[in-house]
């Protein structure tokens, strides 16, 4: 590691800026890529459960559902509060649902675990992201495959 110093001249003023310079290294660019992949698998899943979920219950527009939930907070929370409860499943949940709903549950737990517990390093945070995903994943597991199928609006 070495320091950098650029410096700036003006008309009439001289800046000098010094930056510490960090040699890429491996370790560097795997939590880069281990950031991106825990972030591309809450995004992916959250949106395709969602979907999924929304065209079971007879949605017009299971794809709005889907993006707002990823994108907005607000339509997420009316979604998942009010949306759901106000119309029945027309269909069983499948095994990709159910999968869906496990890695939804799990990244998003471990996600907002690491942001609030870890310290603000982004290393750090991708360490506790991943272990606590190790952690979460099979609670989650256990959450969604031990409920009861919901009632279709078919069966009596």
């Amino acid at each position: 590691m070495g320091l950098i110093r650029v410096r700036v001249y003006t008309k009439y003023l001289q800046y000098q800026f010094e930056f510490i310079s960090v040699p890429s290294s491996s370790l560097t660019y795997l939590s880069y890529l281990a950031a991106f992949a825990t972030y591309a698998v809450t995004v992916l899943s959250v949106n395709y459960w969602v979907y999924s979920d929304a065209s079971a219950r007879g949605s017009s527009f299971p794809s709005f559902w889907s993006i707002s939930s990823v994108l907005f907070l607000l339509p997420a929370l009316y979604y998942f509060i009010r949306y759901r409860h106000l119309h029945e499943r027309q269909r069983p949940p499948t095994r990709g649902n159910r999968i869906a709903l496990t890695l939804a549950l799990s990244s998003l737990s471990t996600t907002i675990a690491s942001a609030i517990l870890a310290p603000p390093d982004p290393f750090t945070q991708v360490l506790y992201r991943l272990a606590a995903f190790a952690v979460a994943l099979p609670v989650a597991y256990l959450l969604v495959y031990r409920q009861q199928p919901e009632r279709t609006s078919g069966s009596a």
